[in-house]
């Protein structure tokens, strides 16, 4: 599982604010780490993947809401948003979810 400082770590080095193995600025840390709780609740809220806590996301899941951060605020960055992008990331994230088809039906017996 990773955590949110992890998440937000990740966002600032696809943003390139941050070298490998460098630390990121405080400010830019702070914008990115403020998006994390909206973000997962819209994502949560539209049924894509719930995360209910942004201290326990899970490892598979990291990269594509990594993504969806990043796309919330590439513009403050110099950047451009990538509307194919989170679409596909969006995607990816609804296939993590527990589907009625690989959910496996529990017999309570009495």
């Amino acid at each position: 599982m990773a955590t949110q400082a992890q998440l937000v770590s990740y966002v600032l080095w696809r943003l390139r604010a941050r070298a490998s193995g460098q630390a990121p600025m405080t400010e830019d840390s702070d914008d990115v780490a403020a998006l994390v709780a909206p973000k997962l609740a819209d994502l949560a809220a539209r049924q894509i993947i719930y995360i209910g806590d942004p201290d326990d996301i899970p490892d598979a899941a990291l990269e594509w809401i990594g993504r969806l951060v990043e796309q919330a605020v590439v513009s403050a960055f110099g950047g451009q948003e990538d509307g194919q992008g989170m679409l596909y990331a969006e995607a990816m994230l609804r296939r993590q979810q527990p589907s009625e088809q690989t959910t496996t039906a529990r017999a309570d017996y009495f």
